[in-house]
């Protein structure tokens, strides 16, 4: 009977560690889509040009490389119905996030691209909040093993 190698046993480690953290931004990936959903959908604000809205994305990075992206696709708003300016706000200010040093692992990176979503959050309206609030459940679920 062949043993196994300790060079085998280490490949065979390394490539259950590439598994799991491919598998892991997975799950990652699908919590930043359902908090999209959330910030796009059930915001507490009215929506009248859809630029805030358009301007709302998430990336998800391994090891500073971004893995998943979302395309910040303009919603239509009730005066202004293409928030085109939203969508490129969102796109710029996610690049500007991802030039920061990424740690080592999987970040989940969500935006509000509009420079005015501070003030519309501050005023009660739910830009971010509710995404960040059921981020943080499903991660404590992730690190539970519950997901």
């Amino acid at each position: 009977m062949a043993e196994t190698s300790d060079r085998e046993i280490a490949e065979w480690i390394d490539d259950f560690i590439d598994d799991t953290m491919m598998e892991t931004a997975s799950i990652v990936s699908k919590i930043g889509e359902d908090a999209l959903t959330i910030s796009r959908e059930e915001h507490l604000y009215r929506t009248q040009t859809g630029n805030l809205q358009s301007s709302c994305g998430f990336t998800v990075t391994l090891d500073g490389t971004a893995l998943t992206r979302t395309d910040f696709t303009p919603k239509p708003g009730m005066v202004n119905p293409d928030g085109n300016t939203g969508s490129r706000e969102g796109k710029a200010y996610m690049e500007q996030c991802l030039q920061q040093k990424l740690d080592k692992g999987i970040s989940l990176i969500m935006v509000a691209g509009m420079d005015y979503a501070g003030k519309v959050e501050d005023r009660g309206g739910d830009v971010l909040k509710s995404a960040e609030a059921h981020i943080r459940r499903e991660f404590d679920k992730l690190c539970r093993g519950a997901i």
